[in-house]
């Protein structure tokens, strides 16, 4: 944004730019106009939901990737056999996944996100008071309900939770349903 120039933004992410998003929102919120974050919920909701809810059984591959390498290969084999699909994520998008990931080279700075997190050390994140919108597929298999429903305990601004018939891949499989929501969230008068 500094680079641009921009004093504020409406912030979108998915999965770890969910991530960042929720970040932003919380701990520069004078930056940000309106926030949309699609699947990821907010991080202290995730935290409880592991605690409380079936997140734990949901992330279980988190502790997979701990281990040094081995992660990295075993995924650049998966994606270029296309097994991103079993998840959910429509076949073109699956090939174009693995000819920009497909190695192991490239995957190791997205596993990396996984072990900084299980790591933890991080600033937490706190309560969001910009007017955010959480968009949700309940046939998610990495982010579960619990997660989903305890987001709105950590947003205090204007909050609009949606969820939708779908699985984890949302800008992919339900793009005008995104689409929607980021324009109603970005269009709401004073924003």
């Amino acid at each position: 944004m500094d680079a641009q120039g921009w004093a504020r933004a409406h912030v979108v992410g998915h999965d770890w730019g969910g991530a960042v998003a929720w970040a932003l929102g919380a701990w520069h919120p004078a930056r940000v106009s309106t926030l949309t974050v699609l699947s990821t919920p907010h991080p202290a909701a995730l935290r409880w939901a592991v605690r409380h809810g079936d997140q734990a059984r949901r992330s279980w591959y988190v502790a997979g990737f701990q281990v040094p390498r081995v992660p990295e290969l075993v995924m650049a084999r998966a994606l270029r056999r296309g097994e991103l699909r079993r998840t959910g994520l429509p076949a073109d998008d699956a090939v174009r996944y693995a000819a920009r990931l497909g190695s192991a080279a490239r995957l190791r700075g997205p596993v990396n996100w996984y072990r900084a997190a299980a790591r933890g050390g991080s600033r937490s994140v706190g309560t969001v008071a910009v007017p955010t919108a959480y968009l949700w597929g309940a046939r998610d298999p990495f982010l579960g309900r619990a997660a989903a429903e305890r987001t709105a305990h950590h947003v205090v601004g204007d909050y609009r939770f949606t969820e939708l018939g779908a699985g984890h891949w949302l800008p992919e499989t339900r793009a005008r349903e995104v689409a929607a929501t980021i324009l109603g969230r970005v269009g709401t008068p004073g924003h």
